[in-house]
């Protein structure tokens, strides 16, 4: 999928869901041109469900001990959110 009908189909989910994690899928390449794996596992949260006051995370992805990767004899892909 381009990462502009990526990024559409993300903001038209984030009016009822928020997402509380992401993970890159190693077996596929990462896409240095957008900056982000070409395959990536979203966990979203339906909003009504968000705790009052959460933050956004400061955390790095991977997870160590949450996250593995998919293709065990490579390196994980490091996600960014900014």
């Amino acid at each position: 999928m381009p990462a502009a009908a990526f990024n559409a189909a993300l903001a038209a989910l984030q009016h009822a869901f928020e997402v509380v994690h992401g993970h890159g899928n190693n077996y596929r390449p990462f896409d240095g041109d957008n900056g982000v794996p070409d395959t990536v596992e979203i966990t979203l949260l339906n909003r009504a469900l968000m705790p009052v006051g959460a933050a956004a995370t400061t955390w790095t992805y991977p997870r160590p001990g949450l996250d593995f990767p998919n293709r065990p004899n490579a390196a994980d892909y490091a996600l960014r959110f900014d």
